[in-house]
């Protein structure tokens, strides 16, 4: 098996292009926390990461819990009419919730 012809200074010339892309694509935006809504933040502020953790991984159990109802209601509609990939537009035909 031959190996692709290439010297050190191709391979550092390479290196050196995927750096600054990837410095470029980084520094897009100097605000990691752009977006991020309010109430996020606030909790940030006062919950350490590891209290957050757990706080997300227990609202995410109520959730679930509370939506159990909400899905054997959906699974028993007949025909079932599924609505993926529309978000929030109503497809002609789909019911009303």
């Amino acid at each position: 098996m031959s190996s692709p012809n290439c010297d050190a200074d191709d391979v550092s010339e390479s290196v050196t292009n995927s750096t600054d892309a990837l410095n470029e694509y980084l520094d897009l935006s100097d605000d990691p926390d752009e977006g991020v809504p309010a109430w996020k933040m606030a909790i940030r502020a006062v919950l350490p990461e590891r209290a957050r953790v757990s706080l997300r991984i227990a609202l995410t159990d109520a959730l679930s819990l509370t939506q159990q109802s909400r899905i054997i209601r959906i699974a028993a509609q007949s025909p079932l009419q599924l609505h993926l990939g529309s978000g929030t537009v109503r497809k002609t035909g789909m019911g009303q919730r």
